[in-house]
């Protein structure tokens, strides 16, 4: 009887969790990279010819080849690609959503980050005519300042307690086992596989990156490793692994402009192209910490928490450009924003034609702010989900549609799903932001606005376990009673 009444207290919890109230969209942000865009070379200083030994491979240095007019700058391919992205995002998140919206842009001479916000929003808004003055970021100084300072991509120093990796070896060599040679080690197959493909390497490489006693042939293995603590904090070192990571994401760019890449890598078929990213995953895994989250990402994490707040009190925030109407709020950033927030969050994906929790170009991380009705009032819940396009279909720019679609991943926040769906109760959300960041490294916006709960409209919090558990507690006494009922019965 007893085993009985256990299985109806375990059974009901999972019954409630069927019944979960209905989800209302209330606001969507989008964190997202740029799209395509012409690679940096991976060594400066050095033509693209010392990669390979062989004089018949075309390294597309041509800026026209990838219709662009600039190294960094997005292709006319890539621009095309993000309008795709936002069409399709305008059928699904968006979704009939009748507020307006707010962009962030960050911007540098390149422009990239501002032309892949026009143009997802040629496909989102396709009346509205969106332009850079649209935008915070672009139209002055102060806006330009606001957005370094939010999307901190390692060009701003947010102070002596905000120091990012790159400014301590102990940290970086922490990362790596103390010793910065010990990961290409670790990845020596992969390495020469993208030696092997090229035909790597000239001497005058090895000779120029500092080793002129390589042997009978220079190899991707031959150059040494060397601390640099350059100003971006993701370039903390050099050595085999980051060199041919960056000649991996360099041959996955010329293949997604829809260019002819084995005219680079001859013998390299697709599959091996995306399995050899993990090489460039390996290289960004040591920056994207949770050091630089904490010192370089707090201010984003409020920033995007202070977003949702304002929707959920129907009041404006200080420090923020958005308003509280706003369906979606775009952060035209970078990959290591991405990263950087979903090493706060724990989040994990997986997408087509990617390695698990890649961020390609045109890459988007979204946060959905939901409501449900309750008797008090609307309770609040959050999810993130990963979206983007495969490897092909940014290759072909194919338009996207219900059956082929882009890939949209729910990525559930470990430490935070106890909502309907598995999706984040806000006021846990909040608790969670704040128990993360670092205070002093944030400076547009309070974090104490997040301190609040969100009763006055019936916020949901972290007791969204107490109603299974009363009414299986509840159940289990009635178990108990009918159980002796029908005892006494049988023995009278």
């Amino acid at each position: 009887m007893f085993h009985r009444q256990l299985l109806i207290l375990l059974w009901l919890p999972r019954c409630a969790a069927a019944d979960d109230p209905t989800l209302t969209q209330e606001k969507v942000l989008v964190i997202t990279r740029h799209g395509i865009r012409v690679p940096y070379p991976p060594l400066e200083g050095l033509d693209w010819n010392v990669y390979s030994t062989d004089d018949g491979r075309n390294w597309f240095t041509d800026f026209k080849d990838w219709g662009a007019d600039q190294v960094a700058g997005l292709t006319d391919h890539g621009q095309e690609v993000i309008r795709e992205m936002g069409a399709f995002f305008k059928q699904t998140l968006l979704n009939g959503a009748k507020g307006g919206y707010t962009i962030y842009s960050a911007v540098d001479s390149t422009q990239r980050d501002i032309k892949t916000a026009i143009n997802f929003f040629k496909g989102a808004y396709p009346n509205d005519n969106v332009t850079a003055h649209d935008m915070v970021g672009p139209r002055s100084d102060s806006e330009e300042h606001y957005v370094k300072v939010l999307l901190n991509q390692g060009d701003f120093d947010a102070g002596a307690k905000c120091p990012s990796s790159a400014t301590i070896p102990g940290v970086i060599e922490g990362a790596t086992g103390g010793d910065l040679t010990y990961i290409s080690h670790e990845q020596k197959r992969n390495i020469m596989e993208v030696n092997e493909a090229l035909a790597c390497c000239r001497k005058e490489l090895c000779v120029k990156q500092g080793n002129s006693s390589f042997g009978a042939k220079c190899t991707l293995m031959s150059l040494p490793t060397r601390w640099e603590g350059q100003k971006l904090y993701w370039e903390d070192f050099t050595g085999p692994l980051t060199v041919s990571a960056k000649l991996m994401e360099f041959i996955q760019l010329v293949y997604m402009n829809g260019m002819d890449y084995t005219k680079i890598v001859p013998k390299m078929s697709e599959e091996d192209l995306a399995s050899l990213m993990r090489l460039h995953e390996e290289s960004m895994g040591i920056p994207d910490d949770y050091w630089n989250s904490r010192n370089a990402a707090s201010e984003l994490f409020v920033h995007l928490a202070a977003t949702m707040q304002e929707t959920v009190t129907g009041k404006s925030i200080a420090g923020l450009k958005s308003k509280p109407s706003d369906s979606l709020v775009y952060y035209a950033a970078h990959d290591i924003n991405i990263y950087l927030i979903r090493r706060f969050l724990r989040l994990n994906w997986v997408t087509a034609s990617f390695n698990p929790n890649q961020s390609p170009p045109g890459g988007m991380l979204v946060f959905v702010l939901y409501s449900t009705e309750a008797a008090k009032g609307k309770e609040y819940f959050v999810k993130a989900f990963f979206m983007t396009q495969s490897m092909r279909q940014q290759r072909e720019a194919s338009t996207l549609s219900e059956t082929d679609p882009a890939s949209q991943v729910f990525a559930i926040m470990p430490g935070c799903a106890d909502g309907p769906e598995l999706s984040c109760p806000f006021d846990d959300f909040k608790r969670l932001v704040l128990s993360q960041i670092k205070p002093e490294c944030v400076q547009l916006v309070d974090p104490s606005v997040l301190a609040a709960k969100s009763d006055a409209v019936g916020g949901a919090g972290s007791n969204t376990w107490l109603a299974p558990l009363i009414v299986g507690i509840v159940s289990l006494i009635v178990g108990v009673a009918l159980g002796g009922m029908i005892s006494k019965r049988r023995s009278s």
